[in-house]
């Protein structure tokens, strides 16, 4: 059962994930609870946007502040839900 009543009850869930840089080129990767690496990032909230997403993720599982954030994103990839 889903708490909110304005979301339809077939939906997908979408993960929006950052590639956060460093001066020197490296990327930025969260050790999951599972023992998996990922890039830092969460599931888009309903009526949320993915730039709302990824400063909301970015600052609950680090504690960081985004500093900037391209205004479009760059790519979209599909993938079957891990289990």
């Amino acid at each position: 059962m889903i708490a909110n009543s304005n979301i339809p009850d077939c939906f997908y869930r979408i993960s929006i994930k950052a590639l956060v840089l460093d001066n020197q080129g490296r990327f930025l990767l969260c050790r999951e609870s599972d023992n998996w690496w990922n890039l830092p990032g969460g599931g888009l909230e309903y009526g949320e946007s993915p730039r709302e997403t990824l400063k909301r993720e970015i600052k609950e599982e680090m504690g960081l502040d985004l500093v900037s954030m391209e205004d479009q994103p760059s790519y979209f990839f599909i993938a079957k839900h891990r289990q």
